[in-house]
């Protein structure tokens, strides 16, 4: 067991992730997709969907900055009448830990199944809603940024009780004006979830 990882990452999972290099690509599929006939590498999540899938990943995972779209969905077919709702949930969860790089591609049905074949993994999902894989491209950590984020919770850990009232004049050993809203949005949400402070 580990501290501070999502249960729903399992160890295969944790592994393809930390194996994947800069612009390794992984597919989160829905339960329609031909996973196991696609993948070079299979993950089985059976029973969770994408939206949990993603959230819990994005927390870790870097998208591509050397990517115009590094997030990239499958099209509705041509005179298919859905509306793939679950679209929006999946750019706020993206907006919330990458705010400068949730533009999405969109590809053609058959064309992402192409693109598919050649990523690095595909989870395989429980996901019911249609039109619900979503491709990520991996991108770069960046030192300082590995830096910043050994601080942020070696920090957390320590002062859990003062979460509320973290200011970015805190003293820390990084210079985080790019992350200093994104880390107080990351610090609140961690203590609202674990029910150490109420904003």
């Amino acid at each position: 067991m580990l501290k501070h990882i999502p249960a729903i990452l399992t160890p295969d999972l944790l592994k393809i992730l930390m194996e994947m290099g800069h612009g390794d690509e992984i597919v989160i599929a829905d339960e329609n997709f031909p996973s196991a006939a696609i993948a070079k590498r299979l993950i089985r999540l059976d029973g969770h969907g994408v939206p949990e899938i993603l959230r819990a990943m994005m927390r870790f995972f870097p998208l591509d900055a050397y990517t115009q779209k590094p997030v990239a969905l499958m099209e509705v077919v041509p005179g298919d009448p859905v509306v793939p709702t679950i679209w929006e949930t999946y750019r706020q969860i993206i907006s919330a830990e990458e705010p400068e790089r949730c533009q999405i591609e969109y590809i053609e049905h058959f064309a992402f199944y192409e693109r598919a074949k050649n990523a690095y993994a595909v989870i395989a999902t429980g996901e019911t809603a249609i039109y619900a894989n979503i491709l990520l491209k991996k991108g770069v950590v960046q030192p300082e940024e590995a830096k910043w984020h050994d601080t942020y919770w070696r920090w957390t850990s320590a002062h859990p009780p003062d979460v509320q009232s973290w200011h970015p004049t805190m003293e820390l050993p990084y210079n985080y004006r790019r992350h200093t809203a994104l880390s107080i949005r990351r610090l609140k949400k961690t203590a609202n979830c674990t029910g150490i402070c109420r904003s």
